[in-house]
C-alpha cells in the first residue's frame, strides 16, 4: 500500500510539474540563496568563503539543500544544509558562516523559516526565508555596516536577514525498489 501512495504522489508531482503548477523545494534540489533588496547572490570561493558581493548565477552560487531528516519535500521549520559546488556545507561558526569543511553535523544544520508562512508549510521556489544557525542567529548579508558579509549575528527576523531562495535545478528523480520488492518507488518527483 505505501508503494502504491509514494508512485501516486509522485505521479501527482510530475503532473503538477507539466502543468507549471508550484511544487516546493526538495532534498537534492540545486538552489542560490540571494538578498532581496541587492540581488546578490551567497558565493562560495574555492577557499571556502562565503560572501554576498556578486549578482552571479554561476556554479559558484549554487547550494544543494539537503533536509537534516533525509528526502522530503523542504518546509518551513526543517533543518537544512546547504552544500556548495566545492563539497562542503555552509557551517555557522560562532558569528562567522563560511563553507571550510564537509562536515554534516549541527554546525551544518540551518533551520529554515518562510516569511509569513506556519511551520510546516513547503518551501517554494521564489520565498522569502530566514536561516537561523545551531547558534540562534539568523544568518544576515545586508547590513548596512558589512554588505554582503554572509554572518549570523542576530536572533531577529528583520530585513537584514530576509532571503530569498530560487530554484536552480531539481534533484534527479531517483528509482528504488520498495522492502519486498513489488516494483519501483519514485523517491522524488523530477
Amino acid at each position: 500500500m505505501a508503494c502504491r501512495v509514494a508512485l501516486a504522489l509522485a505521479v501527482l508531482a510530475s503532473v503538477a510539474q507539466a502543468l507549471d503548477v508550484a511544487v516546493g523545494l526538495g532534498h537534492g534540489d540545486r538552489v542560490f540563496v540571494s538578498v532581496p533588496r541587492t540581488d546578490r547572490r551567497f558565493t562560495t570561493q574555492p577557499d571556502g568563503f562565503v560572501h554576498a558581493f556578486w549578482h552571479h548565477r554561476g556554479k559558484w552560487q549554487r547550494f544543494e539543500i539537503e533536509r537534516a531528516e533525509g528526502p522530503g519535500t523542504v518546509v518551513s521549520g526543517d533543518a537544512v544544509l546547504l552544500k556548495a559546488w566545492t563539497g562542503r556545507r555552509l557551517t555557522a561558526q560562532g558569528r562567522a558562516v563560511h563553507a571550510h569543511w564537509s562536515h554534516a553535523g549541527k554546525w551544518q544544520q540551518f533551520v529554515i523559516e518562510a516569511k509569513g508562512a506556519e511551520a510546516g508549510a513547503p518551501i517554494m521556489p521564489g520565498s522569502t526565508i530566514f536561516l537561523q544557525a545551531h547558534t540562534g542567529k539568523r544568518v544576515d548579508a545586508d547590513a548596512p555596516d558589512s554588505p554582503g558579509v554572509v554572518q549570523a549575528r542576530f536572533n531577529h527576523k528583520g530585513s537584514w536577514q530576509e532571503l530569498v531562495i530560487e530554484l536552480h535545478s531539481r534533484a534527479a528523480t531517483t528509482t528504488t525498489q520498495p522492502p519486498g520488492g513489488g516494483g519501483p518507488r519514485a523517491d522524488r518527483p523530477p
